[in-house]
């Protein structure tokens, strides 16, 4: 029989991602995804509402951000809609579905029990929901921690120890084995780990799974990768490198990224042309030759008395 292993991660999340972060989901997106509402679920075939094991997922996120928004520092300033106010646990079940019997089922049934117990013993007061996704091939649970809309990093296990990060996460594995995952017989780790996959990945692969047809990831991100500056379109254009961006058109627009960079080269050079013709000198004026100036029109016009 091949050993199952057990699987945790955590997340945070902010009301608004970071422009530097590769995150480019935020609170609502997360919860609008676990409580499979159609705009955030659309990776999901046929999807179903999940099972609500603890709290309530209906109105978070409009309440952590609202508390986000409303908190303020000793100098008064707001607190930055890119800090992250949402903790998400993600723990799954190493069967799938399809491998279940009756037995298995309340197997499964006593596995929750005792994930919703160790999560509450990590989390206390500030975990806010807990709930299962059926519509997947295996059993996972979503949990959500927050602390009103505050910045998670103090209740994130290995950002609240600081440099012993792998230290304290390696505890947190290790913690959860000993309390849920050694009673099942699922051991701590594999002997060969899968390579770790961003989520877009990860999806592409589900679908080339299901159908058959391989799916570049990278498709809808070049056409939506913003344009490059005019300064580095002009480096490019002098140097002759083109940069993938340059190959491709935009869409819905009458010029091409090559036609931009010809023309910011056509000004750029116009203007290194001007900058090499050797400045003319200037005509000399009237006092520097030693001639009188010129006469000033109407000068000897004679005045009109105003009586």
């Amino acid at each position: 029989m091949m050993q199952k292993n057990q699987f945790i991660s955590l997340e945070g999340y902010a009301a608004v991602p970071s422009r530097i972060s590769k995150k480019q989901r935020g609170v609502r997106d997360i919860i609008g995804e676990a409580d499979r509402i159609e705009s955030n679920s659309r990776h999901i075939d046929a999807p179903r509402p999940p099972e609500v094991l603890f709290g309530n997922l209906k109105g978070l996120a409009d309440r952590l951000i609202a508390e986000s928004d409303d908190l303020r520092s000793e100098l008064g300033k707001r607190q930055r809609r890119d800090t992250q106010i949402l903790l998400t646990t993600v723990i799954s079940y190493p069967v799938p579905f399809s491998e279940l019997d009756d037995k298995g089922k309340q197997r499964l049934r006593c596995w929750l029990v005792e994930v919703v117990a160790w999560v509450k013993s990590q989390f206390g007061k500030h975990l806010n929901a807990v709930v299962m996704h059926t519509d997947e091939n295996y059993p996972h649970v979503h949990c959500f921690i927050s602390d009103h809309g505050r910045s998670i990093s103090p209740l994130h296990p290995g950002r609240a120890a600081g440099v012993a990060y792998k230290k304290k996460m390696h505890e947190l594995q290790v913690s959860f084995w000993k309390q849920v995952s050694a009673q099942f017989n699922f051991s701590h780790r594999s002997k060969e780990p899968r390579k770790r996959l961003s989520r877009k990945k990860h999806l592409a692969g589900e679908r080339e799974t299901k159908t058959g047809v391989r799916y570049n990831v990278n498709d809808r991100r070049d056409r939506l990768k913003p344009l490059q500056s005019p300064k580095s379109r002009y480096d490019a254009a002098v140097s002759g490198v083109r940069s993938p961006d340059q190959e491709t058109t935009r869409v819905g627009a009458e010029t091409t990224d090559e036609a931009a960079v010809g023309l910011v080269a056509s000004k750029d050079s116009a203007r290194d042309d001007q900058l090499k013709t050797p400045p003319q000198p200037e005509a000399p004026t009237p006092i520097e030759t030693g001639a009188s100036k010129p006469p000033k029109p109407n000068a000897n016009r004679p005045r009109l008395s105003r009586s």
